[in-house]
């Protein structure tokens, strides 16, 4: 959301000032000055480049049978959603003791079966 600005009348003539002062710039009449709130744009900054889309009911959506290829790890496996994609990137966030542990376990499965998923690609 955007930040709101601050500008400040004049009662007596109508001139806006971004500072209260306690005389108006403009006709120099004192305490003179009402603070108003203007609610600037709220825009997003990706608008111009997003599309807009309609809401759908979930049984509405195509869905589509991507084949996947499991790492031998059955927890991996399930976090991925069966296994892994071809073409994605998986990024493994967290402790790196844990990240290492879980790699280090089946390593080479991994190893083996992600250089097998890359060549078949």
């Amino acid at each position: 959301m955007a930040k709101s600005k601050v500008a400040y009348h004049c009662t007596e003539c109508g001139g806006q000032s971004t500072k209260w002062q306690g005389q108006c710039p403009h006709c120099f009449a004192w305490n003179t000055l009402t603070e108003s709130i203007i609610e600037g744009k709220s825009v997003n900054r990706y608008a111009s480049i997003a599309q807009t889309s309609t809401l759908q009911k979930l049984s509405d959506v195509e869905t589509q049978n991507i084949i996947r290829q499991t790492t031998g790890i059955s927890e991996f496996d399930r976090v991925l959603g069966g296994g892994l994609v071809g073409g994605a990137v998986i990024l493994l966030g967290g402790d790196h003791s844990q990240i290492a542990e879980l790699m280090n376990l089946n390593a080479q499965t991994v190893r083996n079966r992600v250089s097998n998923m890359l060549l078949e690609s």
